[in-house]
């Protein structure tokens, strides 16, 4: 039971230290085509940073079902490093991410390993959305970034 305290009351002590965001973002896919601009950025309601120091933090978001046809496309990223500039590395199983500017206001770039998209699902929630000319070229970008997995996010203030 003495063990139980002390483990529990180093827990507490850790975690005093750790600073939890709960963030609005917005990730954006890059485009080749200017006409596809209001079609390649998607609204993260639940992006979290937990920060325990500049150079330890743990990113994590789920990818909305507009975006991937589902709702278990979650990501989790560790900081690994800080460069020269203080650009953040972060790191996980699904990928690399490069974070610049202080956390609060941070903007990532990510390299993802895998996305995996619902297509049948996704298809019927943007012909429910969109008109089917834009249905079809989001489409397309999807399932483009699925294959290509990269971006960008920024936060929604």
């Amino acid at each position: 039971m003495k063990y139980f305290f002390l483990f529990l009351a180093a827990t507490i002590s850790i975690n005093a230290h750790s600073d939890i965001l709960n963030l609005k973002a917005e990730y954006e896919i890059p485009v080749l085509n200017s006409d596809d601009l209001n079609l390649n950025k998607f609204k993260i309601d639940h992006y979290q940073i937990d920060v325990r120091s500049a150079a330890d933090a743990t990113l994590t978001f789920t990818f909305p079902e507009d975006m991937v046809g589902r709702l278990d496309q979650k990501f989790t990223f560790k900081s690994t490093s800080i460069l020269a500039d203080n650009t953040k590395v972060l790191s996980g199983p699904n990928g690399k991410a490069l974070c610049k500017g202080k956390w609060a206001e941070a903007q990532c770039s990510f390299v993802l390993k895998k996305v995996k998209i619902n297509t049948l699902r996704l298809k019927e929630i943007l012909n429910q959305k969109l008109n089917p000319e834009d249905s079809e070229k989001q489409l397309k970008i999807l399932v483009d970034f699925s294959n290509d997995p990269i971006g960008v996010s920024k936060f929604i203030f």
